[in-house]
């Protein structure tokens, strides 16, 4: 039972007093202004609030018993808006449509961003994780380091180096350095690199054909598909080593190298000894007319040896 009181003093203070309790919803048809508290129901013992708007199946609802305030706004408008002051959420802010920022910036953490900001701009001091495609229509400038999904990195290594770390990588279009040097592994090269160079420390194996617009370097071997060799044994020298080698064309020497055989007589030594540059074989002259006289290069019973070059 509700009780309604009115009191009157002649024109000094007038005021309505409603007391005691009512089961059923009580509705207050023009302005009501307090200037104390508001309390709805007792602590434990909640009711619903609804505030309702101009437009039909809009309000704003206080749930007593879900613990949560609803509002169901027009599609489109603000709903909830605050002009002034911060917003702060202790527990976790579930968002199931789109975050608009039309002016200000996003910040995530406490940290200091090491870049100004000027408004549309965001910040995130920990993890920054995205499960889908990243679009980015400008500059990425990253300070780190990128890991590829099954721990490759793109690493910046030093100033305008670029370090790719995997198991395997693979280049399905045009890999192009615009500027600068391509190098593979972590060694020193032996040249300077002044842009548009190649450095490879390990092995560089190409699967076709290889051109060369310039001159050709090798500060090692050259080891053919038979592992027959080409190398440098000493200064000036190129020694040919193959079970059999066949020239089709000219074989000749320009310059002030020589291109022939020598005989050099020993003393019952190793050809490979006695040699200067390359052994042939080895000739056993005491044995002429009861044994083969033809001696590897290793066999110490020569006593004449044939030799590629001069010696």
């Amino acid at each position: 039972m509700k009780k309604i009181y009115y009191y009157s003093s002649i024109g000094i203070l007038s005021f309505l007093m409603v007391v005691g309790i009512s089961y059923a919803a009580t509705s207050v048809g023009n302005n009501v202004s307090t200037g104390g508290t508001l309390t709805i129901d007792a602590d434990g013992s909640g009711s619903d609030v609804t505030f309702y708007t101009d437009t039909a199946g809009e309000e704003l609802l206080w749930d007593a018993s879900e613990n949560m305030l609803t509002i169901d706004g027009t599609d489109g408008a603000n709903a909830l808006q605050v002009t002034d002051g911060n917003v702060a959420f202790t527990d976790t802010l579930t968002v199931t449509a789109s975050i608009t920022i039309t002016a200000g910036n996003l910040t995530i953490g406490n940290g200091t961003p090491t870049v100004v900001r000027g408004g549309e701009d965001a910040y995130v001091e920990g993890t920054f994780e995205v499960d889908g495609a990243v679009r980015f229509d400008g500059t990425l400038e990253v300070n780190g380091n990128i890991t590829l999904q099954n721990d490759e990195t793109i690493a910046n290594s030093s100033d305008g180096t670029i370090a790719l770390t995997a198991a395997s990588t693979t280049v399905s279009t045009d890999f192009d350095v615009l500027a600068g040097n391509l190098r593979v592994g972590n060694g020193v090269p032996t040249v300077t690199l002044d842009n548009e160079d190649a450095y490879v420390e390990g092995t560089f194996e190409v699967d076709g054909a290889v051109r060369f617009d310039g001159t050709l370097e090798v500060n090692g071997n050259i080891t053919l598909q038979n592992d027959e060799t080409i190398s440098n044994s000493t200064d000036d020298i190129v020694l040919v080593t193959s079970a059999s080698t066949t020239v089709t064309g000219a074989f000749s020497s320009s310059g002030t190298g020589s291109l022939g055989w020598s005989v050099v007589s020993g003393t019952n030594t190793a050809c490979n000894t006695t040699c200067g540059y390359a052994c042939v074989f080895g000739i056993d002259s005491e044995a002429l007319s009861t044994s083969t006289i033809i001696l590897s290069c290793a066999n110490a019973d020569a006593d004449n040896c044939l030799c590629a070059g001069a010696n």
